[in-house]
C-alpha cells in the first residue's frame, strides 16, 4: 500500500462525484490522498461566501480502514489550517461518529454546537 498527498486538481473532485456533489460549491484549499494511485479522498479548506472557513475531509469507505491515511490526512489539513491564516475554523463531525469527534478535538477543535466544531487560532497550542 502506498500513501500519496498532494495538492488537489480539479479531477480529483470528479474522481470523487458521488461523495462531493461533483465539485466543490465554493471557493476551496485543499489535498488529495491517494492510495496506490488511486484518489480514495479530498480535504481542505472551505471559503464561505459569508467569510466562514470550513475544514472538510471526504474518504472513500473502504479508505478509513487504513488509520495513517486518515492521520496523514488530518495532520495535512491542519498545516493547511495554520498556513491559511484564518483565526477560526468551522468543522462539522460526522453524525453518530464518535470517533471523528474524537478526531476532531485531537486537533484542536472544540465542540462549538450540536455537531459543530471550531478551532481558533488564538487556543491553539502547539497541535
Amino acid at each position: 500500500m502506498r500513501v500519496q498527498l498532494r495538492p488537489s486538481r480539479p479531477e480529483d473532485f470528479a474522481a470523487l462525484a458521488d461523495l462531493v456533489d461533483g465539485g466543490p460549491a465554493y471557493r476551496v484549499r485543499s489535498i488529495t490522498a491517494l492510495l496506490d494511485g488511486e484518489v480514495v479522498g479530498v480535504g481542505g479548506l472551505i471559503y464561505r461566501p459569508n467569510g466562514e472557513v470550513w475544514a472538510s475531509m471526504a474518504l472513500r469507505e473502504g479508505a478509513r480502514r487504513y488509520r495513517t491515511l486518515v492521520h496523514r490526512c488530518g495532520r495535512a489539513g491542519m498545516r493547511l489550517i495554520k498556513q491559511s491564516g484564518a483565526r477560526c475554523v468551522y468543522a462539522k463531525a460526522q453524525a453518530g461518529n464518535a470517533a471523528a469527534e474524537r478526531w476532531l478535538e485531537r486537533f484542536g477543535f472544540r465542540r462549538h454546537a450540536g455537531d459543530i466544531f471550531v478551532w481558533r487560532r488564538d487556543a491553539a497550542d502547539h497541535r
